[in-house]
């Protein structure tokens, strides 16, 4: 048996496996569940300028990259302030604290305008980032528009991202499931290679994430997909993937113990490029080394605007880096699993 037909069979043995998995169904369908409700929800942002409360300590700076998104009523006293922010209606308070700008919220607001609010939060905190690169785009509009705009990417950068993190979890759960039921122990006296079967799972995860990624990004962004551009960031996505499944394959021996070792992954992996927007610029070579800071960078590029790094460089980094840190946990996995 070649190569190739030993890698079809697995990847066919896998795919069947995943269609009789409730789970397994849900995280393939689960990017497509996120696009429909954020393009239901994130339209309706900026149909009516929200109102933001601000104490008149926030320094003039912070003001005008909040007056970008919302109305501001400027309070003297916290207190008055507190009280505005606790009316029924959805108004945030924004003081300034030793931590920096801080917002304050009732507790009773909408999902759709707490992530909202959030989002000016951390856009008004990088020091409108976000706002100077998508004003190259909209003819230097920064209003409600503009920020709707960048907001709906932004969310579809982190959908996409978390689509190829669900790829790489379910290879890693199919991986788990060969070695808690035994399965892996007949592999291993079959003709299958190591090179096939892991061949076999990132082929697996290019396909899931590839999928869920196009129909995410077709139903969140519509024709301004760039389909070439996506299609290579699915391909350098999927050595992420590999490496979150090997991760979790390799750590875990059961689902149980997996479910508790992906509660550690999945914040880890969307926290490293999460930390790019809110760090200094001079703190962000500390995010560097890991992958997947490259993979966001890359989503980045395409769908916000050029912030530094561009999408070449971020592809090249993001592949080489993908590609070295997959080697160890290969070898550890060939010692685990005893296949050729």
């Amino acid at each position: 048996m070649s190569a190739f037909s030993r890698i079809r069979t697995r990847l066919a043995a896998d795919w069947t496996m995943a269609r009789r998995d409730p789970v397994s169904l849900y995280i393939l369908l689960a990017p497509v569940i996120f696009a429909v409700l954020i393009r239901a929800f994130v339209p309706g942002a900026g149909e009516q300028r929200p109102t933001f409360a601000v104490l008149d300590s926030v320094p003039e700076e912070s003001r005008s990259l909040l007056s970008s998104f919302g109305e501001l009523v400027l309070f003297e006293e916290r207190s008055h302030l507190e009280a505005r922010v606790n009316r029924p209606d959805d108004v945030p308070g924004f003081v300034m604290t030793e931590a920096g700008l801080t917002m304050l919220l009732q507790g009773d607001e909408s999902e759709a305008s707490e992530r909202y609010f959030r989002m000016v939060l951390l856009d008004t905190r990088s020091g409108g980032r976000v706002l100077e690169a998508v004003s190259g785009e909209t003819g230097g509009v920064t209003g409600p528009d503009a920020a709707e705009s960048v907001l709906l990417r932004y969310l579809a950068v982190v959908v996409l991202m978390t689509t190829v993190l669900l790829g790489g979890m379910q290879v890693g759960f199919l991986l788990v499931e060969d070695r808690s039921t035994g399965a892996i122990r007949a592999l291993a006296v079959s003709p299958l290679r190591l090179r096939d079967y892991l061949s076999a799972r990132y082929l697996y995860t290019i396909a899931q994430s590839g999928l869920g990624m196009i129909a995410a990004a077709y139903i969140m962004l519509g024709v301004s997909v760039n389909l070439p551009a996506l299609l290579l960031v699915v391909l350098i996505g999927g050595l992420s993937g590999a490496l979150v499944g090997t991760l979790l394959g390799t750590l875990a021996d059961s689902q149980i113990a997996a479910m508790g070792v992906g509660k550690l992954i999945i914040p880890l992996f969307l926290l490293v490029p999460l930390l790019s927007l809110v760090i200094p610029a001079s703190f962000r070579p500390l995010l560097w080394p890991f992958p997947n800071f490259w993979l966001w960078s890359m989503l980045e590029s395409m769908y916000v605007g050029r912030l530094g790094y561009g999408f070449g460089l971020s592809a090249v980094l993001a592949a080489a880096l993908g590609l070295l840190a997959n080697i160890p946990l290969m070898i550890r996995l060939k010692a685990s699993v005893k296949l050729r």
